[in-house]
């Protein structure tokens, strides 16, 4: 008996990447099935909605510098599981990055966060952005913002970069905060804020000559989170006073690309400088804060009204702390349960019972939270030195080595294919998108009916 269509396309949906990757192979139907935006959108949704109920719906991926034979390099992993025990190591394409024109270093890159599969990476005190999909293992440096920090004086400092989608215009967008300064204590409004959009790969300026609100931006603990269009960090608040006592919660909205400052909850310390942990609880935003000096309590705080007038911080807990142990994610489905690491072990905390379980692997270096996604970053092919797509070598395929032999990536390789369609193909191809849209539909009806429990 035949496997109804729609019921194919619910099982290719419950699906990982990798095995979607393979079976783009299997059929044209399924090859157009897989690479079309509904299908992506539609995974994605189902990836996020089934990682809610497990305890951190997410996986880690590591970057560390790993030394053999006396020369050092980067490693990257992906931790995943319900206790990210499941650990695979992962292709950066390292050894292809000196082939292109880019003055990216993998060493210098560091983690800022990720949206809908994508990983976002910068170099510190540098515009160089950089975007990575593990999934598909696609890589895409950005160009330049065209107002460039450079090592002449007027200083110009730039702070983390944001990365999101604007839910409006269903586009990937980076910000880059650039501040021009003569003296390090300079107030005059010389800020610029810029914006990349990945649909039409270039920049644009949205602020300019206006004091930023903040100094700096922290991604140490990790700081930046992502939810709904919207990227939270922490920062240090302009004041002529000591600015390491004023700690401000930054947003910017990709939507409509407007920054927002919100003061940071003081614990109950003598100590003004403090350590955070931001994450979400439901819709949330959420904080765990201590004193600097102060190592044995931890108060966890919500945002209520966060945008609004009443917008207020309220204190939910204080919990006895673990010494030297630094909170990194809260558990989903047990607010008790928090995900901590300490000099690259990583530990499940149970903050009422005060057990600690040590997860494996033992050592991790900087890191980032990402649920795997299909979405594309494919770049633009034969045009400037930055603007370009990088193929990752995955060894393990056999399918790759053949695509080597013939002298095509997968990405030039559909290029190839749809520019030589035939009109015929083409009616095919507009066919089969209409008969997968079809399918979707009804495959998607069938999986939220209240009767179709899982």
């Amino acid at each position: 008996m035949e496997l109804p269509e729609h019921l194919l396309v619910l099982i290719l949906i419950w699906l990982p990447v990798k095995s979607l990757l393979r079976f783009k192979s299997v059929c044209k139907y399924w090859y157009a099935l897989i690479k079309s935006s509904n299908f992506i959108n539609h995974h994605l949704l189902h990836n996020n909605c089934s990682s809610s109920s497990s305890s951190f719906s997410c996986s880690i991926i590591s970057k560390g510098l790993i030394c053999w034979k006396t020369k050092p390099h980067c490693e990257f992993i992906s931790l995943s599981g319900d206790l990210f025990e499941n650990l695979v190591h992962l292709d950066f394409a390292k050894d292809q990055l000196g082939s292109y024109k880019s003055s990216i270093l993998v060493g210098q890159l560091t983690f800022v966060n990720s949206c809908n599969g994508i990983i976002c990476l910068h170099t510190y005190f540098s515009p160089d952005v950089t975007l990575w999909n593990p999934a598909t293992k696609q890589l895409r440096p950005l160009p330049l913002p065209p107002i460039a920090p450079r090592s002449s004086f007027p200083r110009k400092f730039v702070t983390t970069p944001l990365f999101g989608f604007d839910v409006r215009t269903k586009d990937y967008k980076v910000a880059i905060f650039i501040e021009k300064k003569d003296e390090p204590w300079d107030d005059k409004p010389n800020s610029v804020v810029q914006v990349y959009n990945l649909s039409t790969d270039s920049w644009r300026i949205i602020h300019k000559d206006f004091l930023l609100p903040f100094d700096n931006i922290s991604t140490s603990r990790p700081n930046v989170v992502y939810k709904n269009g919207i990227c939270f960090c922490c920062g240090t608040y302009k004041s002529n006073e000591f600015v390491w006592k004023h700690w401000v919660l930054i947003s910017f909205n990709f939507t409509t690309e407007v920054i927002r400052t919100t003061l940071m909850p003081v614990p109950d310390t003598h100590d003004t400088i403090c350590m955070y942990a931001l994450d979400f609880f439901d819709d949330n935003i959420v904080c765990l804060s201590r004193g600097r000096w102060e190592k044995h309590t931890y108060d966890k705080w919500v945002l209520h009204g966060y945008g609004t007038v009443n917008e207020s911080w309220t204190k939910l807990y204080t919990y006895e702390s673990f010494p030297d142990i630094r909170p990194i994610k809260f558990s989903k489905n047990k607010d008790f349960l928090v995900l901590g690491i300490n000099v690259g072990a990583l530990f499940l905390c149970n903050l009422v019972t005060q057990e600690m379980q040590d997860l494996d692997p033992s050592c991790i270096g900087e890191f980032v939270f990402y649920n795997e996604s299909l979405v594309s970053i494919k770049g633009l092919i034969g045009g400037a030195d930055r603007e370009i797509c990088l193929q990752f070598l995955d060894t393990s395929e056999d399918d790759y080595e053949s695509e080597k032999e013939e002298g095509y990536t997968e990405e030039e390789r559909d290029e190839s294919d749809e520019e030589n369609e035939s009109p015929e193909d083409r009616e095919i191809k507009e066919d089969l998108e209409k008969k997968i849209l079809n399918e979707l539909d009804v495959g998607l009806k069938l999986e939220f009916e209240p009767s179709s429990s899982k």
